[in-house]
């Protein structure tokens, strides 16, 4: 078998394993979640291409998925997750932002500044990620966190958000 030939066979594994996503059965759709993040960051673009899919509890399942894996490489599509019509999709993009570490601070500032309307859900999603965050002491200590939080709370002040976001990206 040559190199070629082991890829094909992974990746229709790996697709197997995404259309199980799609079972009616949970404990199928949970089992091959486990599969995907064992077998980790390699399949995340496999479940990007899936992500638009229209059925709500197969999106949640492919977005679930991707932030167990837990990997950098995710952070796009989680940040772009912070902007789900549907909250629990939301939640689980900003839990895996969280476990990712403060490495998503550059990233969904950025992500806050190349955006003409800015949802609440976003801005709530960014708060709550950077809240959780310090709470758990995984913020520079001289990173201006209370003044990101307190600008985050006021949406309707996005002109003195952007400011404090411009601030800290030019010292990030």
């Amino acid at each position: 078998m040559n190199d070629n030939e082991v890829s094909s066979s992974k990746d229709s594994s790996v697709q197997e394993l995404i259309k199980q996503l799609d079972s009616e059965s949970g404990n199928e759709r949970k089992n091959a979640r486990a599969a995907l993040v064992q077998l980790g960051k390699e399949v995340i673009p496999f479940l990007v291409k899936h992500l638009s899919c229209p059925k709500r509890m197969t999106h949640w399942e492919i977005l679930k998925t991707i932030e167990e894996i837990k990997d950098p490489e995710a952070i796009p599509f989680l940040i772009e997750a912070l902007d789900e019509e549907s909250g629990d999709l939301r939640w689980i993009a900003s839990i895996g932002l969280i476990h990712l570490g403060f490495q998503v601070a550059k990233p969904l500032l950025l992500s806050l500044t190349k955006k003409k309307d800015i949802s609440v859900f976003v801005l709530a999603g960014a708060h709550h990620v950077f809240y959780e965050l310090n709470k758990k002491r995984k913020i520079p200590k001289d990173f201006p966190i209370k003044e990101l939080l307190k600008a985050f709370r006021y949406p309707g002040r996005k002109g003195h958000l952007m400011v404090i976001i411009y601030k800290i990206l030019e010292e990030l």
